[in-house]
C-alpha cells in the first residue's frame, strides 16, 4: 500500500515543469545551436579568424537580447528617459560589436577634432 502511494506521488511529479527542467532544456538547445554554428565557421581552414567572427556574431545576438530585456524593463516601469539612454547606449555597443573597426575610426576623428590637424 505504501509502495503504491509513493509510486503514485512520483508519477504525479513526473509531468511537472520546474525551473530546473526549464534550465536544462534551455541549455540543451543553446548547446545544440552553438555547436552546429561553430562547425560551419571552422570548415574553411582559417579557424582563428572564423572563431573570432563567430564570437562577434554571438556577442551581437546576446547584446541584442540584453538590450531588448533592458528596454522592456524600462518601458514596464515607465522610465522613459532610462529607456532612451538604454536604447542609445545599447545601439552604440551593438554597432561596435558588429563593426569593431569603427572604434579606431571614431578615436582618430575625436583626436583630430580635439587636437586639430
Amino acid at each position: 500500500m505504501k509502495k503504491e502511494k509513493k509510486m503514485q506521488e512520483k508519477a504525479k511529479g513526473a509531468g511537472k515543469i520546474t525551473g530546473t527542467r526549464i534550465a536544462v532544456a534551455v541549455m540543451t538547445f543553446a548547446m545544440l545551436f552553438v555547436m552546429n554554428g561553430f562547425y560551419s565557421y571552422a570548415d574553411t581552414g582559417d579557424i582563428g579568424k572564423n572563431a573570432g567572427s563567430w564570437i562577434l556574431d554571438q556577442l551581437f545576438w546576446v547584446g541584442l537580447i540584453a538590450l531588448a530585456i533592458g528596454l522592456i524593463s524600462c518601458l514596464i516601469k515607465k522610465a522613459w528617459v532610462a529607456a532612451i539612454i538604454t536604447g542609445l547606449a545599447g545601439g552604440v555597443v551593438l554597432v561596435l560589436i558588429r563593426n569593431p573597426e569603427l572604434l579606431s575610426t571614431w578615436a582618430e576623428n575625436i583626436v583630430h577634432t580635439v587636437l586639430g590637424g
